[in-house]
């Protein structure tokens, strides 16, 4: 009788016990610690390979044959003991001699490793232990790349070695001095090697042993496996003997009663007649057996979506499948086993990773679904179809169409039986929950519709709770996150609470919740207990995918929340999984990365769309650019951004002032490039995106033109949703706990900054409510910060320029109550608003009965206050005291005290910070002093002042230069004051001309440092030259010398453009100064620096008026240019251009032709600064309202020459219900 040869390892007797040690060596089942490995003589022999060729390592008989012919020539050495053989050897020829002879015969250099090495290395063993004194499995090791093993020659090695170790337990050839080979190293070997001893008897314990090319009767084997049999009895591990054994059944019998099982591969190898091969074929089949059943688990590293066809598709076909949809409804139902396939055998990651995602979003394509498709189905098939494709869209984060969400719809009902299971159908109606936080409603209707439809899948999951895990939770995440959407924190406080369910993923989604809530200790403490319960399931299943995607993410949250608590130590994951979390695609980086390198192709598409044109090579040629939009005007991105939060749970942002950004920035950039074409979303993600009021997503989200194009009811909505939300966190900051109220100034600085800048977009009765809530707020020390001063500030000033200026005295009250700096609570707050200074216009004093306490306070301020503190009350009282009458006679004699004493000498300007001319227009004892010593502080010039300023600065701001920039301004000022004009003297005058004119800049001062200031004293001096020292000038002292030095400082000094409206004054001196001044001008208006052409417009209207028209062609020709300009639409100073045209106008300089051409144009200008036109970040949005509100003023005055010319009266109808108040107003304005 033959016995059949096996022809695979699953058919051996022993192959059960093989799939046991590949369990525990690959960790397949959470009860398993390892497994290691005993290598022996018997596996060089299989696997080494000599440099001659046919050689192979010698075994233990073999070598002792060799020691027995030199001690004993010509004996019989078949029961011949090795270990006696080798100590009567060492007895006689001496130690030295045994290891020369270990050395000959081993001869280490001659062997190389082969494959066999290179795979029993790369499977995953604790530790490797070894009888062999050669070096081959050190020298395979060292080509590894993955797993990375230690070598151990000396027991002092444990010390620092980590595992996986290889660890050579006789001695190495070339390393050690000694050999284990004899019977008193045996004997003595658990004192000697004592630590080797312990390590063995720890692997023994802790891992499954495989013994590989080992007999087995190695003595220090049999005492270290007894000693665990003897201490753990029945608990001990196994120990896995293998090899080509042929094992009679005695033997097995015996190795068994020992707790050894043996894995005889010989009946693999039955009909290999040579020793040794049968011992190599044996091993490699064994090894390849090892790597196979590991292959033979699904691997989530190979996992992916399989294609629903293999049949190739042509354009041709994939037309008839969408205009014959029985064909592709067919087709579809041919891969319902196909999708459900692969949906049940997902692994289970708690987030798609991105190399599998867009494949599984895209698994059915041929043919691409459509509704005729889809309604071709029969009604069991085309559930089970849209099931497959919901669970897809869902796992893949991809929009749903509108037809495609109507045809979820009519099976998500579990009241409505189908093919599909209840857990299915409820799994359907969470999905079109998610999708109705996206659907736009902007009316009152379509918000009814919404909320309709999400109340009864509210009702559907609600209903049938038991068949969907954490349903409860679900509601209550999404009634949170659409709180969330909205900015209504005090709804998210209320469901916060109720999002609690069995996943711990579900504390991480709370976690992120109470992130935006404020509650930072809260959010830390859920991190860390959820991460600490999927710790606890990972060491029960270290295989399970959706433990291992969670308690990475887990991780990766902790690690940001202990970042930002300052944590000394940071939590690392166990070895096992950082070993293999980012093999089985559970990296969150991989996310992060690929929504990363999404945003930037989206980032250089968008700059590529702002191109109207490609240039092409040829000449004169180009090429139109395409603007591309979104499917369903959703973005891709910010979906991805989205469901990563939402499934995860991550805030796109932890803690407030220091604060950890997570993607907060990916969020701005998607809102920054386009966003979702919903503005009501995209306004909330960019708030929601910011941490102060000069983040880029406010800023540059909520631009002046941006706002002005949107949507009215979208602004009235959101400004409605910013409105509630600065009263929940104006709460939180005056009630909440100290993270709360970190968190609420934060919010503050980002909701009073939004808020400000939609209101200019209100009526008139809503920005008065807003700026009396904004008062109100003021009155209040717990919400008076000084972080939120700027924003607060904004808020109310932007309120108050909403409203018509012919409406805002009415508001005098509130303005006047509004807290000086002195008085808010905490430190100085730098910025702070005075609304008086949009109010222009005040009613009798007998309209405002309330108003005499704040008075006198303000005036009992202005006299206690000490220093530039008095600056703030004294900046009240000036606006009210610039109504005669207003004040009382004892309110302007105290205010008369409070400013100068009772007995005032009038030797120095009080300190205030007021420009002196100021003091004019405020109650004096004598005003005639007052005068006096107002011209003798600002025109009895201190050569010192503007000498100053060229010292070595020690300071920045500079204190001189501040003194100069003040003195020049205060020229300025006393020139333009409309009540009390003072001018300097002739003599005066030349004196501060010169010393003004030979000004440069010090090259002793820090260009970086104090290069700003350097340019705000020029330009206060080129103020004060044109509008006050020059006109002071007598006609003869406008000489061409001092033209000279004029222009010469215009030339010489950057930011001197101030001067232009100086030169004028010189043109009497002949034509060479008039064509010098006309060419200074022209290029001024022409040029792109803005600053220049309003001071060259400037400088042409006072030319103007003071000649007569037509009596200077040089002037004309520069008053045509203005006009070319203006028909032009070069938005360059283009409003201050249009102004001074309106002047001339107004004047009678423009000629009847000039005057038609502008009536023609007006009109086409008005138009092309539409604001639904500017593109994003051009030039023009800058000026482009104040170009508008330019232009109604000319309209009104070009009608007085065209009466009912539709044009005009077009512009002044647009204006009147302009987005923006500046053009609202322009009429009423004084421009």
């Amino acid at each position: 009788m033959t016995t059949k040869q096996l022809i695979s390892p699953s058919q051996l007797p022993d192959y059960p016990q093989l799939k046991k040690l590949a369990s525990a060596l690959h960790r397949l089942d959470a009860s398993h610690h390892g497994a290691a490995i005993m290598v022996g003589a018997g596996f060089s022999r299989s696997a080494a390979v000599h440099v001659g060729g046919s050689k192979r390592m010698p075994l233990w008989n073999q070598f002792t044959k060799r020691l027995v012919e030199k001690l004993y020539p010509g004996r019989d050495v078949s029961f011949v003991d090795p270990l006696r053989v080798a100590e009567e050897f060492r007895a006689y020829f001496g130690q030295s001699v045994l290891n020369d002879q270990i050395r000959f015969e081993i001869e280490d250099d001659a062997w190389k490793n082969g494959p066999l090495y290179q795979s029993l290395l790369s499977l995953p063993w604790t530790d490797v232990l070894t009888t062999n004194w050669d070096t081959l499995l050190e020298r395979a090791a060292a080509e590894l790349n993955s797993p990375y093993y230690t070598t151990v020659t000396k027991c002092t090695d444990l010390a620092w070695a980590p595992s996986p170790r290889i660890v050579k337990l006789h001695g190495t050839i070339g390393v050690t001095d000694k050999f284990i080979a004899a019977q008193e190293d045996y004997r003595r070997y658990p004192i000697t090697f004592a630590p080797f001893v312990n390590l063995t008897r720890q692997v023994f314990i802790e891992n499954e042993l495989c013994l590989l090319g080992f007999s087995g009767d190695d003595p220090n084997f049999l005492a270290w496996a007894g000693w665990v049999r003897d201490h753990l009895a029945d608990h001990a591990r196994k120990i896995y003997l293998v090899g080509a054994l042929d094992l009679p059944a005695a033997r097995r019998t015996q190795l068994e009663s020992m707790n050894v099982a043996p894995i005889d591969l010989g009946p693999l190898v039955t009909d290999v007649p040579d020793v040794d091969l049968k011992h190599e074929i044996a091993t490699r089949l064994f090894l390849t057996a090892l790597h196979d059943e590991l292959k033979s688990h699904i691997n989530p590293r190979d996992w992916r979506p399989t294609p629903t066809s293999e049949e190739a598709t042509t354009s041709i076909e994939e037309i008839r499948l969408q205009h014959t949809p029985d064909r592709g409804a067919a087709r579809l139902v041919a891969q319902l086993a196909q999708l459900k396939a692969t949906r049940e055998s997902y692994p289970g990651w708690l987030v798609c990773p991105p190399s599998i995602r867009w494949k599984l979003a895209n698994q059915v394509t041929n043919p691409w679904p459509t509704k005729a498709m889809l309604d071709a189905l029969k009604p069991e098939d085309r559930s089970r179809i849209l099931y497959e494709l919901c669970w897809r869209k869902t796992i893949a984060f991809e929009p749903m169409e509108l037809w495609f969400a109507e045809m979820l719809e009519s099976i998500a009902d579990p009241a409505i039986p189908t093919s599909i299971s209840v857990r299915q159908q409820l799994e359907i109606a969470l999905a079109l929950l998610n999708h109705c936080r996206w659907l736009s409603a902007h009316t009152e209707d379509e918000r009814q519709a919404k909320d309709q439809i999400t109340q009864k899948l509210i009702m559907t999951i609600s209903s049938f709770g038991e068949y969907l895990p954490d349903s409860a939770a679900e509601v209550a995440y999404h009634q949170a996150l659409v709180c969330r959407d909205k900015l209504d924190y005090a709804g998210l406080s209320e469901l916060v609470e109720k999002v609690t369910g069995e996943d711990p993923v579900w504390k991480l989604r709370k976690a992120a919740l109470l992130s935006e809530l404020g509650r930072a200790d809260e959010m830390s403490e859920l991190v860390a207990r959820a991460y600490g319960e999927l710790l606890r399931s990972h060491r029960s299943d270290r295989r399970s995918i959706p433990i291992l995607s969670r308690l990475v993410w887990a991780h990766w949250l902790l690690r940001f929340v202990q970042a930002l608590k300052f944590a000394e130590s940071k939590e690392e994951l166990p070895s096992f999984v950082e070993q293999n979390y980012r093999h089985w695609k559970c990296d969150p980086w991989d996310y992060i990365d690929h929504i990363r390198e999404k945003l930037q192709e989206r980032f250089e598409k968008h700059i590529d769309q702002q191109v109207a044109i490609e240039p092409l090579f040829a000449q004169g040629h180009y090429r139109q650019v395409q603007s591309s939009g979104y499917i369903e005007g959703k973005s891709e991105e910010l979906l991805l951004i989205d469901g990563l939060t939402r499934v995860v749970g991550i805030p796109l942002r932890l803690g407030s002032t220091p604060d950890v950004n997570l993607l907060s920035d990916d969020i701005k950039r998607v809102v920054l490039t386009g966003g979702t074409g919903d503005e009501l979303i995209d306004g909330a993600w960019a708030i929601r995106a910011a941490s102060t009021e000069s983040s880029d997503s406010v800023k540059d989200y909520f631009t002046r033109v941006g706002v002005a194009k949107a949507k009215l009811d979208v602004v009235v909505f959101l400004a409605q949703r910013v409105r509630a939300a600065i009263e929940y966190w104006q709460t939180a900051q005056q009630q909440g706990t100290a993270d709360q109220r970190h968190k609420s100034i934060s919010m503050l600085r980002v909701l009073y900054e939004v808020l400000s800048r939609l209101v200019v977009r209100m009526p008139p009765e809503a920005a008065t409510e807003i700026f009396i809530f904004t008062a109100a707020s003021a009155q209040k020390p717990g919400l008076q910060h000084p972080w939120t001063s700027e924003s607060f500030t904004h808020l109310a000033v932007n309120s108050l320029n909403s409203i018509p200026p012919d409406q805002r005295a009415r508001l005098l009250p509130e303005a006047l109550e509004f807290p000086l700096t002195c008085e808010l609570a905490g430190e100085r707050h730098h910025d702070w608003a005075n609304p008086l200074m949009m109010i222009n216009q005040l009613d009798e004093r007998s309209t405002y009965p309330s108003l005499d306490a704040r008075i006198a306070e303000l005036i009992r301020r202005s006299g206690t206050s000490v220093g530039r503190l008095r600056l703030d009350p004294l900046l009240r009282l000036l606006r009210i005291c610039a109504k005669p009458g207003f004040l009382t006679q004892a309110e302007s004699a105290n205010l008369a005290i409070a400013l100068w004493g009772a007995t005032p000498d009038f030797s120095s300007v009080p300190d205030t910070g007021l420009l002196p001319h100021t003091f004019l227009d405020l109650p004096s004892q004598d005003p005639s002093r007052v005068e006096e010593l107002v011209r003798r502080d600002l025109f009895d010039m201190d050569p010192e002042v503007l000498g100053n300023t060229q010292r070595e600065f020690r300071s920045f701001p500079s204190p001189e230069m501040q003194r100069a920039i003040d003195w020049c301004d205060g020229i300025n000022g006393a020139a333009l004051s409309k009540r009390h004009r003072l001018l300097p003297t002739p003599a005066q005058a030349l004196k501060i001309f010169h010393a003004m004119t030979a000004w440069r800049p010090s090259a002793k001062q820090d260009r970086f440092f104090g290069g700003h200031q350097d340019r705000e004293l020029t330009m206060a001096i080129g103020r004060a030259l044109s509008n006050s020292v020059v006109p002071a000038l007598r006609k003869p002292q406008r000489s061409r010398a001092r033209f000279d030095a004029l222009r010469k400082l215009y030339s010489e000094v950057d930011g001197a453009a101030s001067v232009l409206p100086g030169f004028p004054a010189f043109v009497h001196l002949g034509m060479e100064v008039v064509t010098a001044t006309s060419d200074i001008l022209r290029n001024a208006i022409h040029g792109r620096d803005h600053v220049s052409s309003t001071y060259a417009a400037i400088a042409i209207e006072r030319w103007a008026e003071s000649t007569k028209p037509g009596s200077v062609p040089a002037l004309d020709r520069l008053i045509s240019s203005v006009l070319a300009i203006i028909e032009s639409e070069m938005p360059t100073a283009l409003h201050q251009l249009i102004l001074l045209a309106n002047k001339l106008a107004i004047s009678n300089r423009l000629s009847d032709y000039q005057l038609l051409a502008l009536k023609d144009r007006l009109p086409s200008v008005f138009e092309s600064v539409a604001y639904e036109k500017i593109p994003p970040r051009a030039e023009v949005m800058v000026n482009a309202s104040t170009i508008r509100s330019a232009c109604v003023v000319l309209a009104r005055t070009l009608l007085m020459h065209f009466r009912d010319e539709t044009g005009l009266l077009e512009i002044i109808n647009l204006a009147s219900k302009d987005s923006l108040p500046e053009v609202r107003f322009a009429e009423l304005e004084k421009i």
